[in-house]
């Protein structure tokens, strides 16, 4: 029985809803189970639009693994938002695995809307020299469009790389944040421009923020203005003891904080901090990803699937039910606001959409959150179950029972303050 990694997410904006916050990166807003296995010790994890591209309401959770895979090559893995079963295995790459010298992400190198596979190496090279590779996204990564093209940087270890448009010029250039050993006891921004092919350096910058390794290091389009900005999330040594996220303009050459934020999470470096506008809203979002001492509690939801009594149905005998997500909303008294009882009803809502699509949060959501208030509900479980084609009915089923047990032995509470709701297929 495997353990996945869990991903957390925090509104990077308060909502409208009567439950959301006003500070950003207060609102715990989702938080689940997913179905890679953890610990998850050979290669990069993401936040990308990987699957559909920028149509998708959410972005992907994507897997790109380095070491111990099946083909000896490097192997690209995701799972579409709810992440609990795989939408994109592409098995194989053009690179070899054990490729463990640099930095792996997902791009778009040549401008035709599919992510690509980027390969910084910055350190053991031929040449002395960082080298980027890249295999295309249209050969599902097996034409390299871009091998061990040599930039304008020596191989240096001291800080975070990364491949972003920085000047909004069309063109992806090779950003090098060096949050250590610097002459100006600075944090310092480098770019080599891709119009260059990363041979010239664009820009070297002498930033606000002192030097510091008790984060990650980003370059971001926080407030859209198309000149990236410098994001630093502080996930250890911080004073107020919670994550931090300080992000400092572009346009200012990363002279002004333009955002200074203490998040609803305790300081914690098990797994990848990355801020993405992982609800596709236009405001960037914090994500967690989990990758070492995860939670069991989907593991259990896990045990219950396969204990229950549908799992032995014609469709879907032999295969395995993955565990659902469950999103929790609770009522406005846990922070202190008046009319609703901690001792009100639990409301089990799923969605409609034909077993085929997602919760639409713009839709149900305010709709839900309404119900509660009505009822002056203790807290609101959306059941996010995995979707059809990939797991066809009754996988849904099995989920929500699952899922209610869950609510009933592991949380505590009674049948009686159960409320159950949905729509459409989900209401039948």
């Amino acid at each position: 029985m495997r353990t996945p990694p869990l991903l957390y997410r925090l509104a990077g904006l308060a909502a409208h809803l009567p439950l959301a916050l006003a500070s950003p990166y207060q609102a715990r807003i989702h938080e689940t189970g997913s179905y890679f296995t953890a610990p998850a010790d050979y290669g990069a994890w993401l936040m990308a639009y990987y699957v559909n591209g920028n149509s998708a309401s959410h972005a992907d959770l994507v897997s790109i693994q380095t070491s111990d895979t099946s083909t000896g090559t490097v192997q690209v893995r995701a799972a579409r938002y709810t992440y609990g079963s795989l939408s994109s295995a592409r098995e194989s790459t053009a690179f070899p695995a054990n490729a463990n010298f640099g930095v792996w992400t997902l791009a778009d190198y040549d401008g035709d809307g599919a992510l690509d596979l980027v390969y910084i190496q910055n350190r053991d090279t031929v040449s002395g020299r960082v080298e980027v590779s890249v295999a295309s996204g249209a050969s599902a990564f097996q034409t390299l469009v871009l091998d061990k093209a040599q930039t304008a940087f020596d191989v240096a270890i001291n800080g975070h790389w990364q491949t972003i448009d920085v000047d909004g010029d069309g063109t992806l250039d090779l950003v090098y944040i060096q949050n250590s050993n610097t002459e100006s006891n600075k944090v310092e921004v480098h770019v080599a421009s891709g119009a260059s092919s990363f041979s010239t350096v664009a820009k070297k910058i002498e930033t606000i923020f002192d030097i510091g390794n008790d984060g990650s290091w980003q370059m971001v389009n926080y407030d859209n203005d198309g000149v990236a900005d410098l994001a630093y999330v502080q996930d250890i040594n911080t004073s107020s003891g919670y994550v931090e996220v300080n992000i400092a303009s572009g346009a200012s050459n990363y002279q002004t904080v333009v955002q200074s934020a203490v998040s609803a999470y305790s300081t914690e470096n098990k797994g990848v901090w990355q801020l993405i506008d992982w609800d596709n809203d236009g405001v960037l979002d914090m994500v967690y990803i989990k990758t070492q001492d995860t939670a069991g509690t989907v593991e259990s939801i896990q045990q219950w699937l396969l204990d229950f009594p549908a799992a032995h149905n014609s469709n879907s005998r032999d295969r395995e039910i993955p565990p659902p997500v469950l999103q929790v909303i609770k009522a406005p008294a846990a922070a202190g606001a008046t009319g609703q009882s901690r001792s009100g009803p639990t409301i089990f809502y799923a969605h409609g959409g034909g077993y085929h699509n997602p919760i639409q949060a713009e839709g149900h959501v305010p709709f839900v959150i309404l119900c509660a208030t009505a009822c002056k509900a203790r807290q609101v479980v959306f059941l996010e179950y995995s979707l059809a084609p990939e797991e066809p009915y009754p996988c849904q089923l099995i989920q929500a029972a699952a899922s209610l047990r869950f609510i009933i032995e592991e949380d505590g509470v009674h049948v009686k303050d159960i409320v159950l709701g949905g729509d459409s297929a989900a209401g039948i």
